[in-house]
């Protein structure tokens, strides 16, 4: 799939930034124009038609976890701490109107966990 949309966008004339990671969004009249990001050379200002904002998350962020999700880290979750999962991206959409929600953390191992304790709990309750 990436690279299906990596294809299109080289036939659009899309122009990815790779390791140019975005400070802030600007926004004029109610919409997002243009991102504020950073790349080897320094600061940049990139106009842009439409913005999708696709973040990696906020698990290596235990103060971010604490103040927007129901959860304390290590004591309530213990998630991978993917480093530069910071909610950074999420703060941004956020500051520029972004729907504020409180953020569920997903885990498919707790969920693979959950499974197997379910199976167990019901395997032994139709043994007794």
């Amino acid at each position: 799939m990436i690279k299906a949309m990596t294809e299109r966008a080289d036939e659009l004339g899309v122009e990815i930034l790779l390791e140019t990671p975005v400070k802030s969004l600007i926004k004029e009249d109610g919409e997002i124009i243009d991102v504020v990001a950073n790349d080897k050379e320094g600061d940049l200002e990139v106009y842009a038609g439409a913005v999708i904002i696709s973040t990696g998350g906020f698990g290596d962020s235990p103060e971010f976890i604490k103040k927007h999700a129901p959860y304390e880290w290590g004591k309530d979750i213990f998630s991978y701490r993917i480093p530069g999962l910071t909610g950074d991206g999420i703060q941004m959409a956020w500051d520029a109107g972004a729907a504020y929600v409180i953020l569920i953390m997903y885990s498919y191992m707790y969920t693979r966990f959950l499974k197997y304790l379910f199976f167990f709990i019901n395997f032994f309750h139709k043994l007794y």
